[in-house]
């Protein structure tokens, strides 16, 4: 039923070296902070999933971070700040 989500994403082009790449983590949360952003400057509060239900776009990324609590520090090898 449904389509196939993909748990991964795909880059273009490979990175040189290992300590270029992003984390899962860093991708999906700069892809959430850009999504909640656009949202709210467009004034588009929610949208409907493929199954009818209602979800948030305009706090996106507050939802996805816990608010401030999984905010990444500055440096990517430090543990979030709690």
């Amino acid at each position: 039923m449904g389509y196939a989500l993909m748990p991964y994403i795909h880059s273009g082009e490979k990175m040189a070296t290992f300590h270029e790449a992003r984390s899962d983590w860093r991708i999906c949360a700069s892809l959430a902070r850009t999504i909640q952003e656009r949202a709210r400057a467009r004034g588009i509060k929610t949208f409907k999933d493929r199954h009818g239900g209602e979800r948030q776009l305009d706090t996106l990324f507050d939802d996805f971070s816990m608010g401030a609590l999984l905010r990444r520090t500055t440096t990517r090898r430090s543990p979030p700040s709690w």
